[in-house]
């Protein structure tokens, strides 16, 4: 990779006795050692408010490696998919403490420590948890205890400190969907059991405003069970399954008043259950399960300008999974056979339905698929394998400790194994861009501050304290890596080097030094564009 060959000439490399031809060609070097192979970390439910389930970076089947698992005897729960931050430095799981109580774990995505905990209203003896949810600095949990009491909590994710929005109006709620955060609201779906027996049914959704928890619309238009809804940026809508006169459809509403934009004229076989919808804005479709306890159900695609099915195909049994489509179109889900019996299976479908592969090894009642570069990732809920599969046949590629679904960072993946453990995996990808100490994609102030902080040393840093060769130390060559790339992923206007080094600390003769090399360095830049 070109990113590991500048790293080795940056150690061959002595300052005291650099020449300028020899400096600026590194620099220049650096200024495009930029990779594509990062991506973006999952801070929702199947990687975003979609739910299309698709990562943006790669995977080197070949240097995939196990990096750390969380302690023993933490009971995470591998129905509810964990959630990262923006930065990809913290990663946040649910776990059972009881049948009607739960916990919010913060993980160091460094090396897994534990970094707090937070107790949360729980009820999980319906067999699936909701997922939580991350944005700007607060993950969000939604959860009820054994006398229905519906709650938003909202966590600090410095700390773990709650605050708690109750909505304790309608007894008998109980909330196994997962968050959906979109526009200033979150939108959740309760299970609407009324009685210990689930014998009544009056399931609710709601648009929480995140500003100050009120309710900004709310309907009873949910039957037995509800999955999460999706978003869709470019109407502003959010989509979810109803009962309808007895009949399971699909609704379309506002997001921001609850309006209903459509209603499906066609109703589901059986009823869809806790699955999760995916909205796809490259074929402009929704795709869902519906839930057959017996057997096989069906996964459909629908428009979503209008409701109108498209298709509909057998799918394999699946209670809580959300359908995945990757770039070209291709869908996959997993379930098992009925019964809860073993062994789970996954399969892939061609854009118009038909079906491309199945394998029966992995996947389970409660699993989603998830794919990344080429790959399907799922983990088998019967046993405790976690599966690398080609997305072109379903042969195994990789096979790995875990068995909950997939969730990504930058460079690493992640999934719950069936011991309560969380594994994190490198996937063999090198960080995005020299200078990027937060992994963020950009290059910017808070990075120069990060590297400034640690300038001098000459041992024991790493990458996010700006060491980007790896050789331990931050010295001129990183900062030169940081200097040749600084402003990139920065709108405009461009951020000033040397004004902004000067306030972080840095040398005033070293920032003397970059200004020749930074205009060295934008010549060579325009170059390559008309090229």
């Amino acid at each position: 990779m070109q990113d590991r060959g500048i790293a080795r000439s940056c150690r061959s490399i002595r300052t005291g006795d650099i020449e300028m031809k020899q400096f600026s060609s590194l620099l220049i070097s650096l200024v495009f050692a930029t990779v594509a192979h990062a991506g973006t970390p999952w801070t929702q439910l199947h990687g975003s408010a979609s739910h299309v389930g698709t990562w943006n970076g790669a995977i080197d089947p070949a240097a995939v490696q196990f990096d750390w698992s969380s302690s023993a005897n933490l009971f995470l729960n591998r129905s509810s998919q964990p959630v990262l931050s923006t930065s990809a430095d913290k990663i946040f799981a649910y776990s059972d403490l009881s049948t009607h109580s739960g916990a919010i774990y913060a993980f160091s995505t460094a090396d897994g420590s534990q970094l707090w905990s937070a107790n949360v209203r729980s009820r999980v003896d319906l067999w699936s948890a909701s997922s939580p949810a991350y944005q700007n600095g607060y993950v969000y949990w939604a959860g009820s205890d054994h006398t229905g009491k519906f709650s938003i909590y909202k966590l600090s994710e410095t700390n773990g400190s709650a605050t708690v929005w109750s909505y304790d109006n309608y007894l008998g709620e109980i909330v196994n969907d997962s968050l959906t955060i979109a526009g200033g609201k979150l939108f959740v779906s309760t299970y609407g059991a009324t009685d210990s027996n689930y014998s009544a049914y009056s399931a609710r959704h709601y648009a929480i405003n995140l500003a100050d928890g009120q309710i900004a619309w709310s309907n009873t238009d949910g039957g037995q069970g509800q999955g999460s809804m999706a978003y869709d940026p470019s109407r502003n809508q959010v989509y979810q399954t109803v009962l309808q006169g007895g009949q399971h459809k699909v609704r379309a509403y506002n997001a921001g008043t609850g309006a209903v934009a459509w209603t499906s004229s066609w109703a589901s076989q059986y009823p869809f259950h806790q699955d999760g919808i995916a909205y796809d804005a490259q074929t402009d479709a929704l795709y869902l399960q519906d839930y057959n306890f017996n057997g096989d159900g069906w996964v459909y695609k629908v428009a979503a300008s209008n409701g109108v099915k498209t298709w509909q195909a057998a799918t394999p049994r699946s209670g809580t999974g959300v359908p995945t489509v990757d770039i070209d179109g291709t869908i996959y889900t997993c379930g098992d056979y009925g019964n809860f019996v073993d062994p789970g299976r996954t399969r892939a479908y061609a854009p118009n339905g038909q079906v491309d592969w199945t394998v029966s090894l992995a996947g389970g009642w409660i699993g989603s698929t998830a794919w990344a570069d080429g790959y399907v990732l799922v983990g088998d809920q019967y046993g405790d394998n976690f599966y690398l599969l080609n997305e072109l046949n379903g042969g195994v590629v990789s096979t790995l400790a875990g068995s909950g679904p997939a969730v990504f960072g930058t460079d690493h993946f992640y999934t719950v194994g069936s011991n309560g453990r969380l594994y994190a995996y490198y996937a063999g990808a090198q960080p995005s861009i020299p200078g990027d100490t937060n992994r963020d994609g950009d290059v910017d102030l808070a990075d120069l501050g990060n590297l400034a902080g640690n300038y001098g040393a000459t041992s024991g840093k790493a990458w996010e304290q700006g060491d980007f060769d790896g050789d331990g130390d931050v010295d001129l060559v990183d900062l030169g890596a940081l200097a040749g790339n600084y402003g990139i992923g920065v709108p405009a206007p461009l951020l000033d080097f040397a004004k902004d080094a000067a306030s972080v600390g840095l040398p005033e003769p070293t920032i003397v030094m970059f200004l020749g090399f930074g205009a060295l360095s934008l010549c060579a830049r325009r170059k390559t564009v008309r090229s």
